[in-house]
């Protein structure tokens, strides 16, 4: 059975089986030609993985506060090593094709905040690997790092909280992230991005 065929049967699949169950069969063909793209950059480019390094890929992350009241979540692709003691040894990496943005260190050093929540101690480095260019930009972990992404999960989490008690009214704004979003179908603000695109 082929991964796609096996995905599209998911049912419990927030959007990536629906999609795959109305997909024609030229979209599949160019969504399998654009995943072995994205595989063979990787082999080409990415330094060999060895066992010694504890690879592990897409492991969620989830850290809960406040009573469990409160979940963070992460789900970085690839992280290397281990903690020893209270002594740093991880790695984070997130893949990434196109190009380099600045919140893309903000995802990085939300996953850094939810490993040193989750383990006790942080990772020693977080880095994107940019497979359309084989580059890397890294940050190394420190306390800053880590009051940066704090300072962040806790407006975002003021934010969500306003928003329950209707505190303020919740507005859209669109972006490119609206053609991924799993609310795509029951939101406007992909119509209202393709309106700022005409």
């Amino acid at each position: 059975m082929a991964m796609d065929a096996y995905v599209a049967e998911d049912q419990g699949d927030s959007g990536l089986g629906r999609y795959l169950q109305a997909a024609s069969p030229l979209d599949l063909a160019e969504l399998r030609a654009q995943a072995n793209d994205v595989v063979v950059q990787f082999l080409e480019c990415f330094p060999p993985l060895h066992r010694d390094w504890r690879p592990r890929t897409d492991t969620p992350i989830l850290v809960k506060l406040c009573a469990e009241r409160i979940s963070l979540r992460g789900r970085p692709d690839l992280a290397f090593g281990q903690a020893r003691g209270t002594e740093a040894g991880v790695l984070i990496v997130d893949l990434k094709t196109g190009w380099s943005y600045p919140h893309h260190f903000d995802d990085l050093r939300f996953y850094a905040l939810l490993q040193t929540l989750k383990v006790g101690v942080p990772p020693y480095r977080v880095a994107s690997y940019y497979l359309d260019s084989a580059t890397f930009h890294h940050e190394d972990v420190t306390a800053a790092t880590l009051e940066i992404a704090a300072g962040r999960a806790v407006d975002g989490v003021r934010k969500i909280a306003r928003l329950l008690r209707q505190a303020v009214p919740a507005a859209i704004t669109p972006g490119p992230t609206c053609r991924w979003c799993r609310l795509r179908h029951d939101c406007d603000g992909p119509a209202q991005l393709l309106d700022q695109d005409v």
